[in-house]
C-alpha cells in the first residue's frame, strides 16, 4: 500500500529545470485512480501536447526516476514500464479540469501555489557587496550580479516586466552597491485571489478555480508576481488580478448564480 502523501510534505520532482508530478502522485493527490488519469490523457490526446502539458520518459533517464520515485515517494512504478509520463502544471490542470471534483481543484490550487512553483530560494535582501575599489573588483562584481539576476527572471518565467524589473533590482543594486537598476513606477492596482474572493464572499481557492477554468490568468485580466508561499517558505509566482480581472471573475460569478 502506497503511503498517505500531502502536498505539503511533497517535494517536487524536477525534469528539464521544470517541476513535475507523475500519474500516480496526482491520482493519489486528486483521489482518483491511475487507470483514470490515464484514460483522460488517452481519450484526449488532442488536448495534451508533449512538452507542454507532460513529458515523456524513456531509456535511461526512465531507470533512473523509476528509482528515485518509488524510494521518495513510495509509489510503485511497475518495473516493465517501458516510458513515464510526467506532468507539467498545465497538465495536472488539465486533468483537474476533466476530473471536476471539488478534492482535484483543491489540490491543484495547492500544486499551483506550492509545489509547482517551488524553487531554489533567493534572498529577499542579499548582504552588499563592500564597494569594490579596483576595475577588475568592479567587473567581478557585475558579474556575480548579472548571474544571480539572470537566475532569478529564469526561474519565474511567467512573471511581468515589471515584477522582473523589481525582482533584477532587489538582487543587482544591493551586489552593485548602487542603484543601478530602477524600479519600475506601478500605477494600476493589483487584486490578490484573497483581495477578490472578500469582495464577493467567496474563497480564494474559488477564484483561483475560476480563472483556471475560463482562462483569466493573462496579461488581460492581471500579472504575475513574485510572492511568498502561503503553505512554506518558498518563493512563488503569484497571479493578482487588475480591474478588468476583477470584473470579469465578478461577471462569471454572477452568471453561475443565474444559472443556478
Amino acid at each position: 500500500m502506497n503511503a498517505q502523501i500531502s502536498v505539503e510534505t511533497l517535494s517536487p520532482i524536477t525534469y528539464k529545470q521544470t517541476n513535475v508530478i507523475t500519474s500516480e502522485l496526482l491520482a493519489q493527490l486528486y483521489g482518483t485512480d491511475v487507470v483514470r488519469i490515464r484514460q483522460n490523457h488517452h481519450e484526449n490526446k488532442s488536448r495534451f501536447v508533449e512538452g507542454v502539458h507532460f513529458y515523456k520518459v524513456v531509456g535511461d533517464e526512465l531507470r533512473a526516476l523509476k528509482h528515485k520515485v518509488a524510494l521518495n515517494y513510495f509509489v510503485k512504478i511497475a518495473p516493465n514500464a517501458r516510458h513515464l509520463i510526467l506532468w507539467t502544471e498545465r497538465g495536472a490542470a488539465r486533468h483537474a479540469k476533466m476530473l471536476e471534483t471539488d478534492q482535484a481543484w483543491d489540490v491543484f490550487e495547492k500544486l499551483e501555489d506550492g509545489y509547482f512553483n517551488q524553487r531554489e530560494k533567493v534572498a529577499n535582501h542579499p548582504q552588499p557587496v563592500p564597494q569594490p575599489e579596483s576595475s577588475l573588483d568592479r567587473a567581478r562584481a557585475m558579474e556575480i550580479a548579472l548571474n544571480v539576476a539572470d537566475r532569478l527572471v529564469n526561474m519565474f518565467p511567467n512573471l511581468s516586466s515589471e515584477s522582473k524589473q523589481a525582482a533584477v533590482a532587489g538582487v543587482f543594486n544591493p551586489i552593485v552597491g548602487r542603484d543601478v537598476v530602477p524600479l519600475p513606477a506601478i500605477s494600476e492596482h493589483y487584486y490578490s485571489a484573497t483581495e477578490v474572493g472578500q469582495r464577493y464572499g467567496i474563497s480564494a481557492n474559488k477564484v483561483g478555480r475560476i480563472a483556471n477554468t475560463y482562462m483569466l490568468k493573462t496579461e488581460k485580466y492581471g500579472k504575475w508576481f513574485i510572492d511568498k508561499s502561503a503553505h512554506n517558505d518558498k518563493q512563488v509566482e503569484t497571479f493578482r488580478y487588475n480591474e478588468a480581472g476583477v470584473h470579469k471573475i465578478e461577471e462569471l460569478i454572477e452568471g453561475g448564480r443565474k444559472a443556478a
